[in-house]
């Protein structure tokens, strides 16, 4: 019931923010999660708002959307940046989810985005795809060394992981890693443009 109740909460806010047919998109996402069994990628997109977003399954989607767009967990970024062609950079891009935000918010952003877990970046770069985002994406962890790193992933949940293995699960992948340092003496430049930098990672 609890759960039954917080859908309803999650489509009614949705509705109020962006009119009735978001209500009825995430009514149909919300079916299609409660109705899920299979964890492989969905091959037919879902709608929300504007855009087709491919996921691995639809309760990682309505959680994504529940967070980035209802909750608005990134609203007072917004305040801070220019309108018009800002540069984003989005570490822990996941399935792209935040970069719709970014674009519905912003005019033409510009957005660099990281995701290492290769079954997220292939769904993102199909995100991007679809929906005509001017973005890139690098395939590596960001940290404050330069190397590799283990990334323990939960076998029953492939968008679960992390590089602490309490937090992850019991499948490991080596990671690619780059460092903050690199990041910003590359883009010293955000500082005068006013840019985001979204972190969704953990240190390491």
């Amino acid at each position: 019931m609890k759960n039954i109740n917080k859908l309803f909460k999650i489509i009614l806010k949705s509705f109020q923010k962006y009119g009735l047919m978001s209500g009825i998109q995430l009514l149909w996402i919300a079916y299609k999660s409660i109705s899920y069994r299979s964890k492989f990628i969905s091959k037919r997109p879902m709608r929300f708002l504007s855009f087709e977003v491919n996921a691995p399954n639809p309760r990682l989607l309505l959680a994504l959307i529940n967070e980035i767009f209802i909750s608005e967990e990134y609203f007072n970024a917004l305040s801070h940046v220019k309108k018009n062609n800002p540069l984003i950079i989005d570490a822990g891009a996941n399935i792209g989810v935040s970069l719709l935000y970014w674009k519905k918010n912003f005019i033409n952003p510009r957005i660099l985005a990281f995701e290492p877990a290769k079954n997220l970046e292939e769904i993102l770069k199909m995100n991007i795809s679809k929906n005509y985002i001017n973005a890139q994406v690098e395939d590596v962890a960001l940290g404050y060394h330069e190397g590799s790193v283990k990334f323990f992933l939960d076998n029953n949940h492939l968008t679960t992981g992390s590089t602490n293995e309490k937090r992850g699960g019991g499948g490991i992948m080596k990671l690619n890693n780059a460092s903050f340092q690199t990041l910003f003496v590359n883009t010293m430049k955000l500082i005068w443009l006013k840019s985001i930098l979204k972190v969704r990672s953990q240190v390491f």
